[in-house]
């Protein structure tokens, strides 16, 4: 052997031990990120589930009270349109017995017009009778006059 490879076989136990090399410290380095990586996205995962499950759970006690608010709007709406119909349907029948009475009334002022009409003709008969009777007695009262006076 020659003398460098004596340094070399006596150097080797005297130097420390070698730092790991450089592709490796990338390789241990890319598996510790993609650890840290899957460790925060299952972290994550679990917190999104977590969220999604209290927002559900919000919502319902949110809107629980609302659907029954909803459902009691919805029943009275439809009582308001059934009280309505039956408003509708009674105003019409009171229309047509208004129109009846209406009839009634004007046939019964016809009426009262012709009783008038009557008592008005009887009360111009009676007075042109009482001009007849009165002319009557007038020529009556000359006739007797000129026959006294012949």
């Amino acid at each position: 052997m020659s003398s460098s490879s004596t340094e070399t076989q006596q150097a080797s136990p005297q130097q420390p031990q070698q730092a790991p090399s450089f592709p490796s410290q990338i390789h241990s380095l890319i598996q510790s990120h993609i650890s840290k990586q899957n460790s925060l996205q299952n972290h994550i995962s679990s917190l999104h589930s977590k969220t999604a499950q209290s927002l559900r759970e919000t919502s319902q006690h949110l809107t629980y009270p609302l659907n029954q608010q909803i459902g009691t709007l919805f029943t009275q709406q439809q009582q308001i349109q059934q009280l309505q119909n039956d408003l509708s349907r009674e105003i019409s029948h009171m229309n047509k017995e208004m129109s009846g009475w209406e009839r009634e009334r004007e046939k019964i002022e016809g009426m009262m017009r012709s009783i008038g009409d009557v008592e008005n003709w009887a009360k111009i008969i009676e007075r042109d009778m009482g001009k007849l009777v009165t002319d009557a007695d007038k020529l009556l009262g000359d006739a007797k006059r000129k026959d006294q006076r012949k």
